[in-house]
């Protein structure tokens, strides 16, 4: 069986380790950032690492995130970009797309973005 390819979008603290522990499990994932010295800091430390603006339709085509299993949003102070890169998921209709919402008012804007499932830090909810 093929490993199941993830893209984390936004490459701090938790979506570096959610990759590392993918990672751990035989995923195939590929981090995404914006910030030219996170990726290059993060390339350099052996991660599946790219320069990209995950607010941008485009970026996330080039990125392949409709051939990926799961599409995992850590944009952590960025509210706004996280709701858009949740709505260009769904827009390019990524299998899954997972928003990691760091506050109430995060989690509470990332379901009316309508993603596949709300993934937080303590639990994982299906959204119906």
């Amino acid at each position: 069986m093929a490993a199941q390819r993830i893209i984390i979008l936004g490459a701090g603290r938790f979506g570096t380790y959610l990759g590392s522990k993918l990672s751990e499990y035989g995923c195939d994932v590929l981090l995404a950032d914006h910030d030219s010295n996170r990726v290059k800091e993060l390339a350099e430390d052996g991660f599946h690492v790219l320069e990209a603006d995950v607010e941008d339709e485009d970026a996330l085509k080039e990125l392949g995130v409709a051939e990926a299993d799961a599409v995992v949003v850590c944009i952590g102070e960025n509210m706004q970009g996280s709701i858009l890169a949740t709505l260009a998921l769904k827009e390019l209709k990524a299998k899954k797309s997972l928003p990691a919402p760091r506050t109430q008012n995060m989690r509470r804007s990332s379901k009316k973005s309508a993603p596949t499932w709300l993934f937080c830090p303590r639990a994982t909810w299906p959204i119906a």
